[in-house]
């Protein structure tokens, strides 16, 4: 499995603790093809690492990289990422199932 930061960045809490977050899309190849995870992992001033990853995100890179945008703009933390996942796939499913329903008129 192949791993590519996306975006590292410095974040400073309500109580002023300092936090580096790294954004980053996993790559898995398989006798399928390519499937896309995204891993968020959180570092305190002290070195206390702190990591949460999801490994089948998307067979579509685009949509994985959508994804990973959309934590590092919103300064997710590893805690959150299940289910700011299930957020993301809810909306997904419910843009394709708007699209597949038609007017009757």
């Amino acid at each position: 499995m192949a791993k590519t930061l996306i975006c590292e960045k410095k974040l400073r809490d309500e109580l002023h603790r300092e936090y580096i977050l790294k954004y980053s899309l996993l790559i898995r190849s398989g006798e399928s093809g390519k499937f896309y995870g995204v891993e968020i992992e959180r570092m305190d001033a002290r070195g206390v690492r702190e990591r949460d990853a999801l490994q089948g995100v998307s067979e579509k890179r685009k949509e994985a990289e959508r994804f990973i945008s959309r934590l590092w703009r919103g300064n997710a933390f590893p805690t959150e990422l299940a289910a700011l996942y299930d957020d993301f796939v809810g909306e997904r499913e419910g843009a394709e199932v708007h699209r597949a329903v038609r007017p009757a008129c």
